[in-house]
């Protein structure tokens, strides 16, 4: 960036030609020097000097304009380097370890592109976490459920996810043997979450977004369930609920697994059922999360495309 230009964002910073000359380092005549040939170079005057100093509208245009410039500038020079020193460097993102379980080999099994991302790291943890790692700058993006909204953030939402049952037909014949029938020939169009209440559930921790989203719902409704066991990791929900006579809830992200699960479970009777759950709780936003002061390196570019239409293919995008 020319000089002039440079000098001109500091007095726009500042609002006070004194304070941004002994920001610069140069005396006061001098900078007024440089922001006179910066406005008969311009054809316009940029600042009002008198009773107070303040920038005229096209000082204000000027001046934002340079901000992009700057900005713009510092990410070719960034783009430059990165691509001089032919590296991407670590590539970390935060996933939750169940979901990575699901969306991991869908990346690897759907999308080329991700085998020419060298050094991904994928960071376990919760959304919370995720967020503070973020800010911090101890991982590069992630996805989570229901993130904080705010300008130190870019958030794109991938979907919006609602949950069903995943419950075995062997367990619903066993433990609601009068009602097994009618709750598989409505699993698709969905029914009441009263309707299952005799189930003993596995749910994750208190302190999940999906388990904070049905413990509302609960109490919205009024009703309490039987949780057999809380512990955080839906891949093993659905995979004990093949095992022993309980229930799960299963967010749609995981529908994939619980498919490929269910080609290994040789017992039709054992195989996960999905009964979608009607009015229950609103769905859950499932986002990807960068830093907006952070610099978009190709790889994590790369890796935000990826992503973004992974989940339109299998997920359908947002609607």
């Amino acid at each position: 960036m020319k000089q002039n230009y440079a000098f001109f964002l500091v007095i726009a910073e500042e609002m006070n030609i004194t304070r941004a000359a002994s920001k610069l380092y140069i005396s006061q005549q001098c900078l007024s020097t440089h922001l006179k040939k910066l406005e008969n170079e311009l054809g316009v005057q940029l600042l009002i000097r008198k009773p107070t100093q303040r920038l005229t509208p096209a000082g204000e245009a000027f001046a934002e304009y340079l901000r992009k410039a700057q900005r713009m500038e510092n990410s070719i020079r960034e783009e430059l380097l990165e691509i001089n020193n032919n590296v991407n460097g670590q590539l970390s993102i935060g996933i939750h370890a169940s979901r990575a379980r699901v969306l991991v080999p869908m990346l690897y099994e759907n999308d080329s592109r991700i085998r020419k991302i060298s050094n991904l790291n994928i960071v376990d943890g919760m959304t919370d976490d995720f967020d503070k790692m973020l800010r911090s700058g101890r991982i590069d993006a992630y996805l989570g459920m229901n993130p904080p909204v705010d300008t130190a953030v870019n958030v794109e939402l991938l979907m919006r996810e609602g949950i069903s049952i995943g419950v075995s037909e062997h367990t619903l014949k066993t433990i609601l043997p009068e009602r097994a029938e009618y709750l598989l020939s409505h699993a698709k169009e969905g029914v009441e979450i009263t309707d299952l209440m005799a189930l003993p559930m596995i749910v994750n921790q208190s302190s999940s977004k999906l388990a904070l989203s049905v413990d509302l719902g609960l109490e919205r409704l009024g009703v309490n369930q039987r949780n057999m066991v809380r512990v955080n990791g839906n891949d093993m929900h659905i995979e004990m609920c093949m095992i022993g006579d309980c229930a799960c809830y299963v967010p749609d992200m995981f529908v994939p697994y619980v498919k490929r699960i269910n080609q290994l479970q040789p017992d039709e009777s054992r195989k996960l059922r999905l009964i979608r759950l009607k009015d229950f709780i609103e769905p859950n936003r499932f986002c990807f999360v960068t830093n907006s002061n952070q610099f978009m390196f190709s790889a994590l570019r790369e890796f935000q495309s990826i992503i973004r239409d992974t989940f339109k293919n299998m997920f359908g995008g947002v609607s």
